[in-house]
C-alpha cells in the first residue's frame, strides 16, 4: 500500500511539473526575427508598391518645403481668415439691409383695401404649399373659372447647387403662410401684395454674390416670402388629399425673427395655480406658458412662479416650480425650457394627489405673487446681475379671474410703468375680463384672452409686438445673428444632405415708417438670410490650415456656431436635442479635465475669452477620438482667438459689432513642421503654370482629357478602376452657373477647366492662385503614382512584400494631397469596387488625419495600419466571405517633405485573408533555421496591436478590431501595469441626450383593441374636420385678421416634457507609451491569470509568459502570449469602452458666463402710451363649425398620441 501511494504522489508531482514546464518558451531573437521582417517588409511596400519615395521626391523637386511652426505666421493666418469671415458678414447684412429697406418703403406706399379672391385676373401670390413642378412635355392648360386665391402654381424646379441640390425655381419666389392662418384672408393678401416688389431685390442680391443662399421676408401675420421659389414640405393641395399634413412652421416663432423683433427680455410668468384652474383652465394656462416659452431665445431670460393655496385651510401662498430656481431668472435655453416643462409635467403625473406639491388647489395670492415677480425684476435690473437680459422686461399673469386689480400693487412696485404686464384671461366663460384687462392697460400691456386650446398661440403673440415698440419708435435697426440650426426651408424630395445643412441666420426688423412717434410704431416684419455653415470652410479652408489645424465660431453665449467636430444628428440621423446650443466648452475639452456633475470645465480660460470677445493665445493638449471612438490621439494645440466684426475691407471704418468670435486651433507640437502654401518657394507655385490645356488634362487624369479639349461636362466622369476626384469642398472660383453645375457633379471637372485658363481669366473669377498653385504641385507629384500602382498588378507573387498582397488578393490603392486631390486604383478583380473611402473629406477625413497625427508624434513612423471594425469582422464572417477578400485593412503612409511636416498620404486597402497568410508566415520561422517555439503552437497566441490597442492581426480572425482587453483582458492588464500602455479617458459631453420615458403596456400596439379603436374614432374625427373645414371656409374671408390668427392657431408644437435622463458619455481607451516601447524587448514571466480555468485536469495556477516588441517604423506592436499547457484564462473585465458617467446630473441648472449681445440696450424708458393695450378682434367668435372642426383636429391628435 505505501509503494502504491509513493507511485501516485510522485506520479501527480510529474503532472503539475509537467504542466508548468510544459508552458512554450519563446526565443527573443526568433521574436526580433519576426518583428523585423515585418518592418522591413511594410517599409518595403511602402516605398516600392505604394511609390512613397517617389512621391516625397516629386515634392522635394517643385519647391515645396516646410518651416517650424512660427507665431507670427500663426497670427498671420488667423488676421487673413477673419477678415474673409468678416466680409463674408458684411455682405450678408447689406443684403438684408436692402430686404429691409425695400419692405418698408413698399409698405409705407401701400394703402391697405378689401380684396375679393373672385375679382382677381392672375394669382395674387404663389403659394409654396400649393405648388407643381413643371413638365416640359405636358402644356399648361388655359385657366378657366378658376379661384386664383387656391389656385395651384406651377414652378420650373430644379436642383440648386447653392443650396445643397435642393429643388428650387430661381426665377421667381414662394409665399408660406403659417398653417392655421388663412391664406386668403383679406389681411394676408394686404400683405402678399405689398410683399410683391421684394422678389426683385432679392434677385439682385444674388446676381450679385454667387454665395447668397435663401433669402426671406416675415411678416408679422404670419407671411414669409422666399427666395428662391420651392415646393414647400408638406404640401397641403386641398381637402381632398388623404389625411392632414401637419406643418409647424411659422415664420414668426424663428429664433432670428424673435430676436430681431424685440431687444432681449425679463420674462416673469405668474401663473394662477389656485382650486379654480383645475381642469380646462389648468391645461390651457399649461399650453400658454408653453406658447410663451416658444417666443423665448437664449438671450433672453425667464422665470414662473405659481400663486396657489392648500386644501385644507384658507392659506395662499407663492411658489417657484423648485427650490433650486428661486429668486433668479433662467437663461430661457432650449434645455432651461425643456426642463421647466418637465418639471410641471413630472408633478402632474405622480399618481397621488397629495404627493403633486404643484396641483392647483386653494386660493390663489395673486398680488403676492406679482409683489414677488416685481421685486425680482428690480433685483436683477438694479443689480446688473448676470441673470438677465439687460433690457426690457415683463410679467406675464395667466389666470381665470381675480378679485381686485392690485392697484395699490402697481403703485408701490411699478409706479412708473417701467415693466409691462400682461394679462391671459383663461376661458370661454371667464368672469372679470374688464378687470384684468385694465391691469394690462394700467402698466402699459396686453390684454387677450385664451377661450380654446387653439387661441393660445395667436393670442400670446400679441405680446411681442408691444414689447418691440421702445425698438420701433426709436427705428432701431439693429442686426441680429442666430445660433447654428438646420435647414429651415423643407422642400419635397429634399435629400437628406439638404435637411441636415447647417446655416446661422442674419436678420433686421423692418418698421412702419409712417409712425414712429405715437403708440401705433410697430414691426411689420422682419428680413433675414440664411448663411451655410460650409461658407466657413471657404474661408479657413483646410488645404490652407494645415492637417489637424481648423477655425471655430462661438457667440456671445459660448454656443458653437460653427466647428468641424460640432454633431447635430444621432446615429439613426435623427437631431440632437439642444444641438443649437451646444458649448464650445463641451467640444474643446483639456485632456486632464475632470467633469463635475457631468459638465465640462465652464470656466475654461479658452472659453472665457471668446464669450468676452477677447484676443489671445492659449496652449493645452486634448484628445482627439476616431474610427467610432475606438481610437485616440493626444494633441497639443495653440488657440488663437480674436472677435469678429461685420466689415467690408480689412481694416474699414465701415464696421459693425456682431455677436460672434473667431477661434484657430493649430498642432503645436515639439519639432512640429508646417507645409502650409507660404512656405511652397517660387518653383513650386510655377509648376505646370505654362501648361497648355492638354497637358492640364494629362496632368490630373488621361480620364479627363475630353473634359478639356472637347469642353464636354458629360464626359467629365472618373473610372471605377482609375479615378482622381477633387474631395475637397473649397469654391476655389466665383463660378459661372455651368461650372457650378461641374463642380456639385464633380469638383475636379471644374479645377481642369480652372486651370486650362490663363491668369486674366482666372483672375475675373476671383480664382484663389495659391489653391491652383497647391493643386498643380500635387497633381504634378502624384502623376506617375497609377503607373507605379499598375506594376503592383503584374508583381510576382513569391517574392515579398508582394506575397503580403497576393497577385488575387482584390485590394486597391488611394493618394490624397494637401489640396484634396485624390487619386485611386482599384484591383480589376474586384469590378470596380472600393470600401476604402475615397478621402471624402479631404484633409479631413478622419484616416487621414489620424495618419498625420501619429506621424507627428512618431517622427520616424512609415506605415501604419488600421483594421475594420469588430461589426465588420463579425459581417464578414456571417457572409462566409472568402473571395475576392475576406475584409480589408486600410495601410496608410505619410508622406513627408521634412521631418514632421506631412504634404500628403498614401494608402492601400488590403485583403485581410492575404495579410493573416502573411503574418502566419513570418511568425512561423525559426532564426536559427532549427526547431523552435513559434506562434503556429497551440498555447501560444500572437498578435499585432495597434498603438490604441487594437488587434489588427491575430490567429482567431474574429479578434481583429477588439481592443486587446476584450480579446486577453490579463495581458492587456499587464502591460498597463508595466505601463507599455496606458488608459486614456475622454468625456464625449456631445453625447448628452435627453430621453422621454415612454408609458409600458402589457399588450403589443398591434394587438390592443383599445388603441384599435382610439384610432378609429381619431380617423373618425379627422374626417369631420375636413368635412367641418369646407363647410367653413366659405365664412372664413368674413373676419378680421386677428380674429383668425386668434381662433383658427392651433397650437404649432406639443412639449414632451416628462422626466428625462441624462447619458454623457465616458470613453475608456488604450495608448501605447511609445517611450517605453522603444527601449527594446519586453518580456513579463509569470503572469498569472485572475479566475478560474477550464481544464479540469489542471491544478495550480495557470501562468502565462508576456513578449512585447514594437514592430518600428509602423504604428504596430507585436505581443506574444504563452500560457501554460491546458489553461485558458475566463477572465477578467475589460477596462475600455463606452461608459454613461454615473456622477449626478444637473445639467440645465447651471448659470454660465456670457456676454450680453450687442443690440441689448440697458437704459431704455418706456414712453409709449397705454391706450392699445387689447384687440377688439378677440371677441369675434369664429363660426361654430369652423371652431369645432379644430376641436375635433385637437382631439384626434391628443388620441392619436396618447394611444
Amino acid at each position: 500500500m505505501a509503494v502504491r501511494t509513493g507511485f501516485l504522489l510522485l506520479a501527480l508531482c510529474l503532472i503539475i511539473g509537467i504542466g508548468r514546464a510544459a508552458r512554450p518558451r519563446l526565443n527573443i531573437s526568433d521574436i526580433d526575427l519576426w518583428v523585423t521582417t515585418i518592418s522591413k517588409d511594410l517599409t518595403k511596400f511602402r516605398r516600392a508598391v505604394l511609390g512613397a519615395d517617389s512621391l516625397e521626391t516629386s515634392y522635394k523637386a517643385s519647391g515645396v518645403s516646410s518651416g517650424a511652426v512660427k507665431d507670427t505666421q500663426a497670427s498671420l493666418l488667423l488676421q487673413t481668415v477673419k477678415n474673409r469671415i468678416q466680409a463674408l458678414m458684411w455682405r450678408s447684412e447689406k443684403q438684408v439691409e436692402r430686404i429691409r429697406g425695400r419692405a418698408e418703403e413698399l409698405f409705407a406706399g401701400h394703402s391697405a383695401r378689401n380684396f375679393s379672391c373672385s375679382a382677381f385676373t392672375s394669382q395674387p401670390y404663389s403659394r409654396a404649399t400649393a405648388v407643381v413642378k413643371l413638365d416640359p412635355a405636358s402644356p399648361t392648360p388655359a385657366p378657366s373659372g378658376v379661384d386664383y386665391c387656391n389656385q395651384i402654381a406651377t414652378l420650373d424646379l430644379r436642383p440648386d447647387p447653392r443650396l445643397f441640390d435642393a429643388e428650387t425655381d430661381r426665377n421667381t419666389s414662394t409665399s408660406q403662410v403659417a398653417q392655421f392662418v388663412y391664406h386668403a384672408s383679406n389681411e394676408i393678401l394686404n400683405v402678399a401684395n405689398w410683399t410683391d416688389g421684394l422678389e426683385d431685390v432679392m434677385k439682385q442680391n444674388a446676381t450679385d454674390d454667387q454665395t447668397v443662399q435663401w433669402q426671406y421676408f416675415g411678416s408679422k401675420q404670419g407671411l414669409m416670402k422666399i427666395y428662391p421659389g420651392v415646393q414647400w414640405f408638406p404640401q397641403n393641395l386641398g381637402t381632398a388629399e388623404k389625411g392632414l399634413a401637419m406643418d409647424p412652421f411659422d415664420c414668426r416663432n424663428q429664433n432670428w425673427y424673435l430676436m430681431s423683433e424685440t431687444y432681449p427680455k425679463d420674462l416673469v410668468l405668474v401663473i394662477d395655480n389656485s382650486g379654480s384652474m383645475m381642469g380646462s383652465g389648468s391645461i390651457m394656462a399649461n399650453r400658454t406658458m408653453t406658447e410663451f416659452f416658444a417666443t423665448l431665445t437664449a438671450n433672453d431670460y425667464f422665470n414662473v412662479l405659481l400663486a396657489m393655496g392648500t386644501q385644507t385651510t384658507s392659506a395662499s401662498y407663492v411658489r417657484y416650480v423648485t427650490d433650486v430656481y428661486n429668486g433668479t431668472l433662467l437663461q430661457a435655453t432650449d434645455a432651461n425650457k425643456n426642463k421647466m416643462m418637465e418639471l410641471l409635467n413630472e408633478d402632474r403625473a405622480k399618481l397621488m394627489a397629495s404627493s403633486r406639491n404643484l396641483q392647483a388647489q386653494g386660493l390663489a395670492d395673486l398680488g403676492g405673487a406679482l409683489t414677488e415677480a416685481f421685486q425680482l425684476l428690480r433685483l436683477v435690473k438694479e443689480n446688473k446681475t448676470a441673470v438677465s437680459a439687460g433690457g426690457v422686461q415683463a410679467i406675464a399673469l395667466v389666470t381665470d379671474s381675480t378679485p381686485e386689480d392690485y392697484a395699490a400693487v402697481f403703485a408701490k412696485f411699478n409706479p412708473d410703468r417701467q415693466v409691462r404686464l400682461f394679462t391671459y384671461l383663461m376661458g370661454q366663460e371667464a368672469r372679470d375680463a374688464p378687470v384684468v384687462k385694465s391691469m394690462a392697460c394700467a402698466n402699459r400691456g396686453y390684454f387677450g384672452q385664451v377661450s380654446t386650446m387653439s387661441d393660445a398661440k395667436a393670442t400670446v403673440l400679441h405680446y411681442l409686438p408691444v414689447m418691440a415698440r421702445p425698438n420701433s419708435k426709436s427705428q432701431d435697426r439693429f442686426f441680429t445673428w442666430s445660433d447654428v440650426h438646420q435647414n429651415q426651408i423643407p422642400t419635397v424630395g429634399m435629400s437628406d444632405n439638404a435637411k441636415r445643412a447647417l446655416f446661422t441666420s442674419v436678420s433686421q426688423a423692418a418698421y412702419d415708417i409712417r409712425r414712429n412717434s405715437t403708440v401705433n410704431a410697430g414691426v411689420i416684419g422682419v428680413a433675414g438670410a440664411d448663411l451655410a455653415m460650409n461658407q466657413f470652410d471657404q474661408l479657413g479652408p483646410a488645404w490652407e490650415l494645415g492637417p489637424l489645424a481648423y477655425i471655430f465660431i462661438v457667440n456671445n453665449n459660448g454656443f458653437v456656431i460653427y466647428h468641424p467636430e460640432l454633431r447635430t444628428i444621432d446615429s439613426s440621423g435623427n437631431p440632437l436635442l439642444f444641438y443649437s446650443s451646444r458649448d464650445i466648452a463641451s467640444i474643446e475639452v483639456p485632456a486632464d479635465s475632470v467633469p463635475v456633475f457631468n459638465e465640462p470645465d465652464y470656466n475654461l480660460t479658452l472659453r472665457t475669452a471668446l464669450v468676452q470677445r477677447q484676443t489671445g493665445t492659449f496652449d493645452f493638449a486634448r484628445i482627439r477620438l476616431y474610427n467610432g471612438n475606438s481610437r485616440s490621439q493626444r494633441i497639443t494645440y495653440r488657440y488663437l482667438t480674436t472677435p469678429l466684426l461685420s466689415s467690408e475691407v480689412a481694416g474699414s471704418n465701415s464696421s459693425r459689432q456682431t455677436p460672434f468670435s473667431l477661434g484657430l486651433a493649430l498642432p503645436w507640437q515639439s519639432g512640429q513642421q508646417w507645409p502650409l502654401p507660404l512656405a511652397y518657394t517660387a518653383n513650386a507655385s510655377n509648376v505646370g503654370a505654362n501648361l497648355a490645356s492638354a497637358e492640364i488634362g494629362a496632368l490630373l487624369s488621361t480620364r479627363l482629357l475630353p473634359v478639356v479639349s472637347t469642353g464636354n461636362l458629360s464626359a467629365c466622369q472618373p473610372a471605377l478602376s482609375l479615378g482622381v476626384g477633387l474631395s475637397s469642398n473649397f469654391e476655389f472660383c466665383d463660378f459661372s452657373e455651368s461650372l457650378r453645375v461641374a463642380f456639385s457633379a464633380n469638383p475636379v471637372c471644374a479645377a481642369a477647366q480652372a486651370l486650362a485658363m490663363n491668369q486674366t481669366a482666372q483672375a475675373g473669377m476671383s480664382c484663389s492662385a495659391q489653391f491652383l498653385s497647391r493643386l498643380r504641385v500635387d497633381a504634378a507629384a502624384s502623376l506617375d503614382s497609377p503607373n507605379i500602382w499598375r506594376a503592383a498588378f503584374a508583381a510576382n507573387s513569391s517574392t515579398e512584400p508582394a506575397r503580403l498582397l497576393g497577385a488575387t488578393g482584390g485590394y486597391t490603392f488611394l493618394w490624397c494631397g494637401g489640396s484634396g486631390l485624390a487619386r485611386w486604383l482599384v484591383d480589376p478583380a474586384l469590378n470596380g469596387s472600393l470600401s476604402m473611402p475615397r478621402w471624402q473629406n479631404g484633409t479631413r477625413d478622419q484616416l487621414y488625419e489620424r495618419t498625420v497625427a501619429m506621424a507627428t508624434d512618431e517622427p520616424t513612423l512609415s506605415v501604419a495600419l488600421t483594421p475594420p471594425s469588430p461589426t465588420v469582422v463579425a459581417a464578414n464572417a456571417a457572409s462566409n466571405a472568402t473571395f475576392p477578400r475576406a475584409f480589408p485593412v486600410l495601410l496608410t503612409a505619410p508622406i513627408r517633405v521634412a521631418p514632421g511636416a506631412v504634404a500628403a498620404v498614401g494608402g492601400a486597402e488590403l485583403d485581410y485573408a492575404r495579410l493573416e497568410a502573411y503574418f502566419t508566415r513570418v511568425t512561423n520561422s525559426c532564426s536559427s533555421g532549427a526547431t523552435c517555439n513559434t506562434c503556429a503552437q497551440a498555447s501560444v497566441s500572437c498578435y499585432l496591436l495597434d498603438l490604441s490597442g487594437i488587434v489588427v492581426a491575430s490567429k482567431r480572425r474574429q479578434d481583429v478590431g477588439k481592443s486587446f482587453d476584450w480579446v486577453n483582458c490579463d495581458a492587456a492588464e499587464a502591460l498597463i501595469n508595466q505601463r507599455l500602455y496606458y488608459s486614456v479617458q475622454s468625456n464625449d459631453y456631445q453625447s448628452v441626450c435627453y430621453r422621454r420615458l415612454e408609458i409600458s403596456r402589457a399588450a403589443s400596439s398591434l394587438l390592443n383593441p383599445l388603441k384599435a379603436i382610439a384610432q378609429l374614432v381619431a380617423w373618425i374625427l379627422l374626417e369631420g374636420f375636413l368635412i367641418l373645414s369646407d363647410l367653413s371656409a366659405s365664412l372664413m374671408g368674413s373676419l378680421s385678421a386677428d380674429a383668425q390668427m386668434t381662433n383658427a392657431s392651433l397650437a404649432t408644437r406639443i412639449v414632451y416634457a416628462s422626466r428625462a435622463t441624462i447619458g454623457c458619455q465616458s470613453y475608456s481607451l488604450l495608448q501605447a507609451n511609445s517611450t517605453a516601447l522603444a527601449a527594446g524587448s519586453h518580456q513579463l514571466n509569470n503572469i498569472s491569470c485572475s479566475l478560474a480555468f477550464t481544464a479540469a485536469s489542471f491544478a495550480g495556477p495557470c501562468i502565462s509568459d508576456i513578449y512585447v516588441k514594437q514592430v518600428s517604423k509602423t504604428n504596430l506592436v507585436f505581443v506574444a502570449v504563452a500560457l501554460d499547457t491546458g489553461c485558458q484564462c475566463q477572465g477578467c473585465s475589460p477596462s475600455t469602452g463606452p461608459k454613461e458617467m454615473e456622477t449626478p446630473a444637473n445639467y440645465s441648472l447651471q448659470q454660465v458666463l456670457r456676454r450680453k449681445p450687442d443690440w441689448t440696450r440697458p437704459n431704455i424708458v418706456l414712453t409709449d402710451n397705454s391706450t392699445l393695450c387689447t384687440s377688439h378682434a378677440n371677441q369675434i367668435r369664429a363660426p361654430s363649425a369652423f371652431q369645432a372642426s379644430y376641436w375635433l383636429l385637437l382631439t384626434a391628435v391628443l388620441i392619436l398620441w396618447l394611444s
